[in-house]
């Protein structure tokens, strides 16, 4: 088996033993809220949510298969939607740094690491801006300022541009050069440089905006899908306010560290949703729901797209062992 077919086995492994983990306490904690959330939503409403979520991890791939033609590399669309959904299988890491498992997949398609990356760098930190933006708006559409959120994307933005500069400057170019001669310290520091010098290259007010828009917009969709199932439980919340509550929750998710913002972001949905006068049990229904919806699905599509590239590699190995018949 090669390297890179067992690499792969061993992430589907984790990530199947994860949602393993992570159904037994859904089951073991808090199965009267989740078939409270199945009977007062509706299981159909819930599928067409996952539905409706697909459309936003559409828009970010978009996004990524851009980035990286910025970069230089023209891959195939089909193809580099596979690469990106797989990252989807290892979202539930701190960070969702497990993404970065694009880079190991696409290293074959001629695609360097710092280039991957680097796009993977700014993706993540688009949709920080994103759903903070979209926070913002939704707070401003409800009657009201989000001056946090609003001072995360306009901050966010600032320190992007000026990491740009300093990675750009002659200094950094000059600390660079000097580390390669530290012998084998100096070169992995140098190496690890690299991918902030492809982002200073990649990043500019133009591309930041779009990346941001695009993260906005798939970020939107989630919160549509939240606006909704807050409905179905006769929830007097306006959609406005919902998207509001949505990106804060999700930005308490990120910045807690715990993998995918488990438990962190349900808290926040419920304590918000409580706070407009919706009762803990048709609170839980909604953001267990809702969770279903957008981190459970995105998860499952993940795990089959990764799950293909093994069986790619599975494929190749037969075809590399099959005799040639010589006659």
């Amino acid at each position: 088996m090669s390297v890179t077919n067992r690499t792969l086995r061993c992430v589907a492994i984790f990530v199947g033993m994860g949602t393993l983990i992570y159904t037994g306490a859904v089951v073991w904690f808090g199965l009267a809220s989740f078939i409270r959330a199945a009977t007062l939503i509706g299981p159909v409403a819930i599928l067409i949510g996952g539905a409706a979520t697909l459309i936003g991890y559409l828009v970010r791939f978009m996004r990524w298969h851009q980035l990286l033609k910025w970069l230089g590399h023209d891959l195939p669309a089909a193809l580099n939607m596979r690469v990106y959904l797989a990252g989807l299988a290892l979202t539930a890491s701190p960070g969702k740094l497990g993404e970065t498992i694009r880079s190991f997949l696409l290293l074959p398609r001629g695609v360097r690491a710092a280039d991957s990356l680097a796009a993977f760098f700014a993706d993540r930190l688009s949709d920080v801006i994103g759903v903070a933006l979209l926070g913002a708006a939704g707070g401003w559409l409800a009657g009201r300022r989000e001056t946090v959120l609003e001072a995360l994307a306009i901050g966010l933005l600032s320190l992007s541009f000026l990491a740009r500069a300093i990675v750009r400057s002659r200094c950094w170019e000059k600390g660079v050069m000097d580390a390669r001669k530290w012998g084998r310290a100096g070169g992995c520091l140098a190496a690890l440089a690299s991918p902030a010098s492809v982002f200073a290259g990649l990043w500019n007010l133009r591309r930041a905006l779009l990346c941001a828009t695009c993260g906005c917009v798939a970020y939107g969709i989630q919160g549509a899908v939240f606006a909704d199932f807050a409905d179905r439980v006769g929830a007097t919340i306006s959609s406005a306010e919902c998207m509001a509550i949505f990106a804060s929750a999700t930005l308490i998710g990120a910045a807690s560290m715990i993998p995918a913002g488990l438990g962190a972001m349900e808290a926040a949905l419920v304590y918000q949703l409580m706070t407009f006068g919706v009762g803990a049990p048709d609170a839980i229904a909604v953001a267990i729901a809702t969770r279903v919806s957008t981190l459970w699905c995105g998860l499952l599509v993940g795990s089959i797209a990764l799950l293909s590239f093994a069986q790619a590699a599975d494929s190749d190995r037969v075809t590399r062992r099959k005799p040639v018949d010589c006659r």
